[in-house]
C-alpha cells in the first residue's frame, strides 16, 4: 500500500495527478488544501481531504505536514505547484521526514528554471539553442536606437498565470513604443525574437541530470486565445528533441519532473528551447494514456526502485476543451466511443459522478450570479 500526501491540493493539476497515480492499485491519496470546498474534496480517488486555512507562516505549514505524515503513515510527500515544490526544497531539513519528499531538483537549479530571465542566461551559458532575448525591467530606460533584436518579437511577462497569458506579439519598433514605453509599463518582461515554425513539448522525469522517462507532444488544436495552450495534440517520437533535452537537463542536473517547451525554427532549420516549466503539466493524463505514468514512476524513482519499461505509444489526445471544440466541427466524433474513452479524460465525467455534479453546480451558480 502506498500513501501519498499532496501539500498544495488547491492547485489546478491535482486531479490530473491523482487520476494518473490511482490507476495503480493500492494507492491512497491524502490532500492538504487551503480551500474548504475545492473540487478535489469530492473526488472518489481521495482517501482524506485535509483542510487547513491559508497561512503566511512557514512554521505552521511545516507543523501541519509533519502532523499529517505521522498520523496517516505517509510514504511520499508531494507538491504540485511551483510554490509548493520550492517550499519542499527550501524547507526539506525542517521536516521530520525529509527522506519521504518526492525527488526534486536543487534549489538553485529550480530557481533558474522558474525564472525566464535566469533561464535565458543559463541557455546562453551552456550554448543551448534558444531565441535571442533581452530582459527589460524598466521600459522607460529601453534604448530603442540600439535595440538589437529582429522584429517581430514576443513580450512575455516574467510573472503570470502561464498558458500564454499576457504574451504580446510586437511587429516593429513603433508598436513596442506604443504598447510599453508610452504606457509606462513597470512590470518586468522578457523580449524574445519570434520564431517562424511550430511548437513541440517534451515532458520528462529525471534523476541527477539523466532522463528516466519522457513523452514528446506536438499540438494540432489550440484554445482560441493568442499563444494559448494545446487542447489537441499528438504524442510522437523525435530523436532531435531527445538530444537537445538531454543536454538541457544535464546542464541543470535536473531531478524530478519538468515540461519543456521547444520550437522548430524553419529559418535556421533547428530546434530551440523556449522555456521549462519545473512541475507537472496540463496534458499529464495524456502522457498516462500514451503509456507513461509519470506520478507513479516519480514515486518509484524517489525510493530508488527500478522503473518498469514504459510502453510509450504514439497517440492522439484531446483535452475536454479540445473534445468540445472538435465536437462543434464534427458531430460524428460522438460515435468514436473507443477514441473518447482511451484518448480523452472524458471517462472521468462518469467515473467521478459526485465531482461532476459539484462542477456543474458551480458552473450554473456562476452563470446565475452573473445575471444579477
Amino acid at each position: 500500500m502506498l500513501s501519498v500526501l499532496i501539500i498544495d491540493a488547491e492547485y489546478g493539476l491535482t486531479l490530473d495527478y491523482m487520476h494518473c497515480l490511482t490507476q495503480v492499485k493500492n494507492v491512497k491519496v491524502y490532500t492538504i488544501c487551503n480551500e474548504k470546498n475545492n473540487n478535489v474534496k469530492y473526488s472518489r480517488y481521495i482517501e482524506k481531504f485535509l483542510f487547513y486555512p491559508k497561512t503566511s507562516s512557514d512554521v505552521d505549514v511545516i507543523k501541519n505536514i509533519n502532523y499529517e505524515v505521522k498520523k496517516n503513515n505517509i510514504d511520499l510527500i508531494v507538491a504540485i505547484s511551483e510554490y509548493g515544490i520550492r517550499f519542499l526544497i527550501e524547507n526539506k531539513m525542517l521536516l521530520n521526514y525529509p527522506n519521504k519528499i518526492v525527488l526534486l531538483p536543487e534549489l538553485s537549479y529550480f530557481d533558474t528554471a522558474n525564472s525566464k530571465g535566469l533561464f535565458a542566461k543559463h541557455l546562453q551559458k551552456f550554448n543551448i539553442p534558444a531565441p535571442k532575448s533581452i530582459l527589460v525591467q524598466h521600459f522607460d530606460s529601453l534604448d530603442l536606437e540600439n535595440f538589437k533584436l529582429n522584429f517581430p518579437v514576443l513580450a512575455k511577462p516574467i510573472e503570470g498565470p502561464g498558458g500564454g497569458a499576457g504574451i504580446i506579439l510586437i511587429k516593429n519598433i513603433n508598436e513596442l513604443k506604443i504598447n510599453f514605453i508610452d504606457k509606462k509599463i513597470n512590470s518586468t518582461y522578457i523580449i524574445q525574437e519570434y520564431i517562424e515554425g511550430y511548437d513541440l513539448g517534451c515532458n520528462v522525469l529525471c534523476k541527477e541530470g539523466i532522463i528516466i522517462e519522457f513523452t514528446i507532444q506536438k499540438g494540432y488544436l489550440w484554445n482560441n486565445k493568442p499563444f494559448s495552450y494545446q487542447i489537441g495534440l499528438e504524442f510522437i517520437y523525435n530523436e532531435q528533441v531527445i538530444i537537445l533535452v538531454k543536454k538541457l537537463v544535464k546542464s541543470l542536473k535536473w531531478s524530478g519532473v519538468a515540461n519543456i517547451d521547444l520550437r522548430y525554427d524553419i529559418k535556421d532549420d533547428m530546434l530551440k528551447v523556449i522555456e521549462i516549466n519545473p512541475r507537472y503539466w496540463g496534458t499529464l493524463f495524456g502522457s498516462y494514456l500514451s503509456g507513461v505514468n509519470f506520478p507513479y514512476d516519480h514515486y518509484m524513482a524517489s525510493i530508488n526502485r527500478k522503473i518498469l519499461d514504459s510502453k510509450y505509444r504514439q497517440i492522439k489526445y484531446l483535452t475536454l476543451q479540445g473534445f468540445i471544440k472538435t465536437l462543434k466541427n464534427n458531430i460524428f466524433i460522438i460515435f468514436q466511443i473507443a477514441f473518447i474513452w482511451h484518448n480523452t479524460p472524458f471517462k472521468f465525467i462518469f467515473l467521478e459522478p459526485k465531482l461532476t455534479v459539484v462542477r456543474l453546480f458551480k458552473i450554473f451558480k456562476r452563470f446565475f450570479n452573473s445575471l444579477f
